[in-house]
């Protein structure tokens, strides 16, 4: 059987690497981490509502988070933005707090005839 030759833009895969392990020197020894200011992050987020589906097939988590804040839904529309986390989850922040308030007085939320739940983060 003759090699096959191969465009010169090919590049064969990497060699398998064995996965990274960590072993501590000792399973007592105490890891000690580096303080950390983290108040930007705390004031982001106290603005912000974490969302689940409770049913996840056939709904558009995309869909959700671009029409909830239209103007005939929740009225905040250039006020908040809305991210998809993933596994039926997404998450909005607003810029106003009564923005968020207002839409905490509206539970409980439904989108498409399905039920979420909404909570502060």
């Amino acid at each position: 059987m003759a090699k096959r030759v191969r465009p010169s833009w090919y590049r064969e895969s990497p060699p398998r690497q064995a996965p990274f392990a960590f072993e501590p020197e000792d399973e007592n020894d105490v890891v000690v981490l580096p303080q950390v200011d983290n108040s930007a992050l705390l004031a982001r987020l106290q603005l912000s509502l974490v969302g689940r589906m409770f049913h996840q097939g056939g709904r558009s988590i995309e869909a959700l988070v671009s029409l909830l804040p239209k103007e005939h839904i929740w009225d905040v529309e250039g006020r908040v933005r809305g991210v998809s986390l993933g596994d039926s989850r997404f998450q909005f922040f607003f810029d106003l707090e009564a923005d968020l308030q207002k839409i905490l007085s509206k539970r409980p939320c439904h989108f498409n005839k399905w039920s979420f739940a909404l909570d502060i983060k």
